[in-house]
């Protein structure tokens, strides 16, 4: 009867949880250089932006892509000065931006009213992902842009 107790109290610790799951996310050293809300993307500054100008590659509305975007194949040129253009086959635009690279938050304030944007950012390299939010209507859409 000892021997009982004493195996079942042995499984009932080999069995009881220490706390760890297996299945845990990998743990992100928060640094200057990686520092971002999404452990897959870095933080965004602007002379990330600056640096080249960037192609509308690919766009989604709805989850779904849209080969007929005006977007499509434009091209964004971020200037030092807090400027953008943005230019392409049906897109014409200019105007500030600013950037929050503590959230990956990209503001887009056009001449035109009518079209601010608001981003979030997702960067790695060479591409970049926008998230439309809800500020000016754009949580439908996302871009995949490239350097040019």
């Amino acid at each position: 009867m000892k021997y009982c107790i004493f195996s079942v109290l042995i499984i009932c610790l080999a069995c009881k949880d220490n706390g760890t799951e297996i299945n845990q996310a990998p743990e992100v050293i928060d640094t200057e250089d990686t520092r971002s809300i999404d452990p897959y993307s870095t933080a965004l500054q602007n002379s990330d932006l600056t640096a080249n100008p960037w192609a509308v590659e690919m766009v989604l509305d709805n989850g779904r892509i849209e080969d007929k975007s005006p977007w499509k194949g434009s091209v964004i040129v971020f200037k030092a000065d807090g400027k953008y253009s943005w230019e392409g086959e049906q897109v014409n635009d200019q105007g500030q931006f600013t950037l929050d690279p503590q959230k990956n938050i990209l503001l887009l304030d056009s001449e035109d009213p009518s079209i601010n944007s608001e981003w979030s950012v997702k960067y790695r390299r060479s591409t970049m992902v926008w998230l439309g939010t809800p500020k000016f209507g754009q949580h439908s859409l996302q871009m995949k842009l490239i350097k040019n």
